[in-house]
């Protein structure tokens, strides 16, 4: 019997664009609330995976 192999995830520059949309949304909308649920569906992540993915990666304050 052969094993197969996983589908693959997502690559590292979907991971970026996912990451940007939840960072341009963040930009749109500073005025309302912005939970971690909210945009994890931004990004097509689940909270957990947003988190760990999404808040990795540094960035520079204005």
């Amino acid at each position: 019997m052969a094993l197969m192999s996983p589908a693959p995830g997502p690559s590292r520059a979907e991971y970026g664009g996912r990451v940007n949309r939840v960072l341009d949304h963040i930009d749109r909308h500073l005025a309302g609330p912005l939970g971690l649920e909210a945009l994890a569906r931004v990004a097509a992540f689940s909270p957990f995976h947003l988190h760990r993915v999404g808040f990795g990666i540094p960035v520079t304050p204005l």
